[in-house]
């Protein structure tokens, strides 16, 4: 399994994919579609918090069809 495709419980321990970057004029990272607020957060947040999030990333990829 390569770091661009975890599981479950690897995401809620580092959503990040290693492909950062800013969409253009967003505050939304093109790899895990998290917010620079919700990546600030991260590691101050709690499991259900964490899925809360994912969730959310999830809608919002399909903002940013690449």
């Amino acid at each position: 399994m390569t770091k661009w495709h975890k599981t479950e419980e690897q995401k809620l321990v580092s959503a990040c994919v290693h492909i950062c970057n800013l969409i253009e004029g967003s505050k939304v990272c093109g790899g895990c579609f998290r917010t620079t607020d919700e990546i600030a957060a991260w590691r101050k947040l709690d499991v259900e918090a964490r899925r809360a999030i994912l969730q959310q990333a999830e809608l919002r990829q399909q903002d940013y069809p690449q």
